[in-house]
């Protein structure tokens, strides 16, 4: 009886560590999902000048090969709070029909100027 108790503790502990092993691989850095690793990519850019979610979405388009759409862009930035939504902007296109406003994005701890190109204010 002892003898299987002593079994039973040794792979109770082997699971642990194997659980904690898993733990420090998978969670190594910050905690993002790999769907939305475009973040980091989002974070450098933004850190000279302010982005619309447009400008983000054609930038990291020619990067990856699944970039999210501005809409995307602006639901997850919205939810981090490294990122501060700025303020609306006009896109305007061909047909004035398709003229809308979309999010300019910018980093929290940075400050940018109010006119395009939005650059970083030191």
């Amino acid at each position: 009886m002892l003898l299987s108790w002593l079994k039973f503790k040794r792979l109770l502990l082997e699971t642990l560590e194997l659980k904690n092993r898993f733990i420090k691989v998978f969670r190594k850095g910050d905690d993002m999902s790999r769907k939305n690793s475009w973040i980091k990519i989002v974070n450098n850019m933004l850190s000279e000048r302010a982005m619309t979610s447009r400008e983000i979405f054609e930038i990291l388009n020619q990067r990856q090969r699944y970039a999210p759409h501005p809409r995307k862009v602006t639901l997850v930035l919205r939810g981090n709070p490294d990122f501060r939504e700025i303020d609306k902007v006009s896109i305007n296109s061909l047909a004035k029909t398709d003229s809308h406003q979309v999010s300019l994005w910018g980093r929290d701890d940075r400050e940018y100027e109010i006119s395009y190109p939005y650059r970083v204010r030191y």
